[in-house]
């Protein structure tokens, strides 16, 4: 209890049975059908998973709060 005190707490999330994305969810807020991440990626599709650079993702937002990540 005294972690979820003093960090974020996220209140309403939606994930995926699967790693890759419940990833991008949790990174970008944002459904997977609007990521484009619909499942497990392999070693032939790191090329075409990169985020957007103009993206604004959660660890961007929370940089603003002074968290590193």
């Amino acid at each position: 209890a005294a972690l979820a005190d003093s960090g974020v707490r996220f209140r309403n999330t939606w994930s995926m049975p699967a790693c890759t994305t419940t990833r991008a969810v949790v990174f970008d807020g944002r459904f997977p059908f609007r990521t484009n991440v619909l499942g497990a990626l392999g070693p032939n599709d790191l090329a075409n998973s990169m985020v957007s650079p103009y993206e604004t993702t959660t660890p961007k937002l929370l940089a603003r709060k002074g968290y590193e990540s």
